[in-house]
């Protein structure tokens, strides 16, 4: 089908080369500006929980937790080896603060989309990169990070492909969300919007067959689980292939998705709970409550002046080209309902909403887009007044969060390393919860600093029928806070590392031991 010719523009007159600086000062601002507060607030050290597996799984070339998010530890594995500074924590810290600074950028090119003075623009990618949310995970190693960062420019390109009609907008669209989809499935909720785009664009069957390519060719990217799996296994790289009743340590080969269902798991997220989740957005009773939650999420992010701010421009956006905001709306909101949803099984459900909060500076923007040729004294005051109102409160909001500054002092998991070390003899396995686990193994595969130990995520409980083989080659410590009842072994005090963190050798009920206090050998 022919393109629309009233959406279409002809190609611009090349740029001069030396004139490139000043006509994208402002887009460099937009980017330069986030990534020098993120990377001044970024720690070197290792974190724990989630972060810390990010800031390790990319750099050995393992396998993360479900649903293995094969670009980020691909991409994340090129940028730490070839920028080869500072701690290994660090640079995977730095990925996710130039990939959230991108995103940064993508709203600001997106803002100009909608006739948005570059000013107004450029503020708006600042004061969402000081938000809380933004800038507490744009210091952190995140996989949220890049595929922000490749929603928002799957929707830029989508609203410069309606806008414009230039078929290299629209391959740059569907090449952005499959790449986000080979980052992390949250992506997929921007389908809606591309769909609907493609709707309003009338675009041709030739060339969505093209696009179906280009995605499944991103999505072929999580060949790279199977694959680097059986190398793992192959090589015998992953330490805990040698316990009984373990099929995949964490670091280096979750879920073995070498096998088919090991794979299946990965992939889905089944045990997680992904599906039973999707299902309970269609009760409409929830989707009343996300909503409201939502909002109140924006409250505390922006403020409720900011929500006015935003509604207005919304309004005055779609009077302008209602296709064009409607189709902004479906491909930011729609994953809105699932992160709410999901919320019950997910640590740090905030990481599923950034791109809604990405677009709300859009928005609040659209209070004073102008056109051009509607350029007059009243829309100048009225995008006068929209500019000192957004730089007052982002300037508030900088204000509020500068503590988050101090995260470049944070050491994390360091010092659960260090006295794990100290602690504990090299050639022994260690059981501890997956929020402590994944700092230990930083320092086991990672940086060595707790090298020749081996680490299991689990409860204690969770391996009862498989200690007494453990035992027979290596020795075998519980690190936590409490002591499990009813098991099969016996449970010695091995040390206190910290107020939170008790460590206990594991022995078999039937061997001698010598009390710690006395000396004697206790006898069962």
């Amino acid at each position: 089908m022919a393109r629309s010719a009233s959406l279409t523009k002809s190609n611009p007159s090349p740029v001069p080369v030396l004139d490139l600086p000043r006509r994208f000062a402002y887009g460099m601002l937009a980017f330069a500006i986030p990534c020098a507060v993120f990377v001044s607030s970024t720690s070197a050290e290792p974190a724990s929980w989630d972060i810390a597996e990010m800031q390790g799984v990319p750099y050995i070339l393992g396998v993360a937790h479900p649903t293995g998010f094969p670009l980020y530890v691909v991409a994340g594995y090129v940028f730490s080896h070839v920028f080869s500074f500072g701690t290994i924590a660090f640079r995977l810290n730095v990925f996710s603060a130039l990939c959230v600074s991108a995103a940064c950028l993508a709203l600001y090119l997106t803002a100009r989309e909608f006739d948005i003075p570059k000013v107004i623009a450029l503020i708006g990618a600042v004061w969402f990169a000081v938000t809380g949310v933004i800038w507490d995970h744009a210091t952190r190693a995140e996989a949220h990070d890049l595929a922000l960062m490749l929603c928002a420019f799957s929707v830029l390109f989508w609203v410069s492909w309606l806008k414009q009609g230039r078929r290299d907008m629209f391959f740059g669209a569907v090449a952005s969300l499959g790449l986000a989809m080979a980052t992390h499935p949250l992506a997929i909720w921007l389908l809606p919007g591309a769909a609907f785009a493609c709707c309003v664009k009338r675009v041709t069957l030739k060339d969505l067959a093209r696009a179906m390519l280009i995605i499944l060719a991103c999505l072929s990217l999580y060949a790279y689980l199977p694959m680097r799996s059986a190398i793992i296994k192959f090589e015998h790289l992953d330490p805990t292939s040698a316990l009984a009743g373990i099929h995949g340590g964490l670091f280096w080969n979750y879920n073995d998705p070498s096998t088919w269902s090991g794979f299946v798991a990965e992939v889905t997220g089944s045990q997680f709970g992904a599906a039973g989740t999707i299902l309970s957005l269609f009760h409409s009773g929830n989707l009343q409550a996300y909503v409201w939650n939502w909002l109140a999420m924006l409250d505390s992010t922006y403020g409720a002046f900011g929500i006015i701010l935003a509604f207005v421009g919304l309004a005055r956006l779609w009077s302008i080209n209602w296709r064009l905001t409607s189709t902004l709306l479906l491909l930011a909101l729609s994953v809105v309902p699932f992160s709410f949803a999901y919320a019950n099984v997910e640590g740090d459900p905030e990481r599923y909403r950034m791109l809604s909060l990405w677009l709300v500076p859009i928005l609040m923007g659209g209070a004073a887009s102008i056109r051009q040729s509607a350029f007059n004294q009243r829309n100048s005051l009225r995008a006068s007044v929209v500019c000192v109102l957004m730089l007052v409160w982002a300037s508030e909001t900088l204000l509020n969060n500068r503590v988050l500054f101090e995260h470049r002092n944070n050491v994390g998991g360091r010092t659960l390393i260090n006295e794990a070390a100290s602690h504990i003899p090299t050639g022994s396995v260690v059981v501890t919860n997956w929020l402590d686990a994944t700092s230990l193994a930083y320092g086991a595969y990672v940086d060595r600093s707790l090298e020749k130990r081996v680490i299991v995520a689990g409860w204690f409980t969770d391996y009862a029928p498989y200690y007494s083989s453990w035992l027979r080659n290596q020795r075998v410590y519980w690190l936590g806070n409490s002591v499990p009842s009813a098991i099969s072994v016996r449970l010695l005090p091995a040390g206190q590392l910290d107020s939170a963190h008790q460590l206990w050798r594991v022995l078999p009920l039937a061997h001698a031991y010598r009390d710690q206090y006395t000396g004697r050998l206790i006898r069962p």
